[in-house]
């Protein structure tokens, strides 16, 4: 979530990474997030693993989501959370130069020219910048890089077809009926059709519209707060959840030192 991004989207553009990884070369290796994981913030990924990330993922964010990715686990969170949270706080890596907002180890996906360091001082993932990035990120030549990124505001790796049906991961989740092949070519997740899909692969989720995009996602139901996040991760716990409308919504950082606590002490929570 480098850019103001709404959590949640990364899921969304992980699955898109992630569909590749995981249905052509098992795992894509510099994981991008897409996989079908519930992490910890209340919505699906594309992909289909149980993450519980609320980890500080390789662009900026910590990216706390319930998401659940597609997994081809080239984890470089592209979170590009389309910001209809405006006010939202979210936790930033501070910087004076893009090469201070490369992780180590750090992939083609996530080196300093996949980051900008925007006039606020902070790390702001640019994604991928071309294809052959993406093709060796994911060793293999199923994916690319769209020069239009579609719902989200950051390009992102995203395999490659003629048809839906090539983007099919063979999961109710994450079938054809979930895809739209774009006319660049490239598999678009548009979301999860019914509550019954995402209950398929993950107990305890709905298929709901998330806020600042235009699909629906898997996302995680409850009664209170203290349903949602993640107990481990200071930024991503019940006091950064809110419960509404039986589904968890993050909230956002409460403070620096959460966004520290999870991270390093070159870190902060913008917005707060």
């Amino acid at each position: 979530m480098r850019t103001r991004t709404n959590i949640w989207v990364v899921l969304a553009l992980a699955a898109i990474a992630a569909q590749a990884g995981t249905a052509c070369n098992g795992d894509g290796g510099s994981g991008s997030d897409s996989d079908g994981d519930s992490d910890s913030d209340g919505d699906s990924d594309s992909d289909g693993d149980s993450d519980s990330d609320s980890d500080s993922d390789s662009d900026g964010d910590t990216d706390a989501d319930t998401d659940v990715d597609t997994d081809a686990d080239t984890d470089v969170d592209t979170d590009t959370d389309t910001d209809s949270d405006a006010d939202l706080p979210y936790c930033v890596q501070t910087c004076e130069e893009p090469a201070d907002c490369v992780t180590a180890p750090s992939t083609v996906l996530t080196d300093a020219d996949n980051y900008d360091c925007n006039a606020d001082g902070y790390c702001e993932y640019t994604g991928c910048n071309s294809t052959e990035e993406c093709q060796d990120a994911y060793m293999t030549d199923l994916y690319g890089c769209p020069e239009d990124p579609g719902p989200y505001t950051v390009s992102y790796c995203a395999m490659i077809c003629d048809t839906a049906a090539d983007c099919d991961l063979g999961t109710a989740m994450y079938d054809a009926d979930n895809y739209d092949c774009t006319a660049e070519g490239f598999c678009e997740y548009t979301g999860c059709n019914s509550t019954s899909e995402c209950e398929s692969a993950l107990s305890g989720y709905a298929c709901a519209d998330v806020a600042g995009m235009d699909i629906d996602m898997c996302q995680l139901t409850c009664g209170g707060p203290e349903d949602c996040g993640t107990a481990s991760t200071e930024a991503y716990d019940e006091d950064n959840y809110d419960c509404v409308d039986d589904l968890c919504v993050y909230t956002g950082c409460n403070s620096a030192a959460e966004c520290q606590a999870d991270n390093d002490s070159d870190w902060t929570c913008y917005g707060e």
